[in-house]
C-alpha cells in the first residue's frame, strides 16, 4: 500500500514528478492548500485545460500562500506550462527574474508565449506584446490556435487590434 502524505495524496507519485520538500508544506494546512497541491502537482489536467475554478487560491492563509509560491518557484525547472502559469495565478513577483531568464533561454515558441504572458501579468513586461506580434506574424496555425486567447491578457485596446488582425488569418479555426 502506498504511503499517503501531502494533502492525503500518494507521496511517491507526487515526488517522482515534482520537488515538494517537506519543509515547504505547512502543517496543518487548509482545504485550499490541499486543493492547490492536488491541482498543481497531482491532477493538473483540469488546470491545463482551463476548466478549473481556482477561487480556492483566495482562501490560502498568508503562510500557505508563501509556501505555494515557493513550491511553484522550486518547480519552474520542470518547464511545465501549468507551473509557469502558477506564478501569475499566485501573483508571485519574486518569480519575475527566474521567468525572465527562462524566457531568454527558451527556444520553443509556445512555452515562450506562456512565460511572456506570466511576465505580463506579474510585471507588465512588454516582452509579451512583442511575443504576440510574433504570434500574429507566424505561419504556424497550431501555435495561433493554442495561444490566441492570450490576447485578452493585455486588458487594453491593443487586444481589439490584435483580434482584428487575426481575422485575416488563413486558418479558419483562428
Amino acid at each position: 500500500m502506498q504511503q499517503l502524505g501531502i494533502a492525503g495524496l500518494p507521496v511517491t507519485k507526487l515526488r517522482s514528478a515534482y520537488d515538494l520538500p517537506d519543509e515547504l508544506i505547512p502543517k496543518p494546512h487548509s482545504r485550499a492548500f490541499a486543493d492547490f497541491i492536488k491541482y498543481w502537482f497531482f491532477q493538473p489536467m483540469a488546470l491545463s485545460r482551463r476548466e478549473l475554478d481556482c477561487s480556492f487560491l483566495r482562501d490560502l492563509t498568508p503562510e500557505e500562500l508563501h509556501a505555494a509560491r515557493k513550491l511553484i518557484r522550486v518547480n519552474l525547472q520542470t518547464r511545465h506550462i501549468h507551473i509557469i502559469e502558477g506564478t501569475a495565478a499566485l501573483e508571485d513577483a519574486e518569480a519575475v527574474p527566474i521567468l525572465r531568464t527562462m524566457f531568454a533561454d527558451e527556444p520553443e515558441e509556445s512555452r515562450r508565449l506562456t512565460i511572456a504572458g506570466s511576465l505580463w501579468k506579474l510585471a507588465g513586461d512588454p516582452v509579451f506584446v512583442d511575443s504576440l506580434e510574433q504570434l500574429l506574424a507566424s505561419p504556424n496555425h497550431i501555435l495561433k490556435q493554442a495561444h490566441y486567447r492570450q490576447v485578452l491578457w493585455l486588458k487594453d485596446p491593443r487586444s481589439i487590434d490584435f483580434f482584428i488582425r487575426l481575422l485575416d488569418d488563413a486558418d479558419d479555426f483562428v
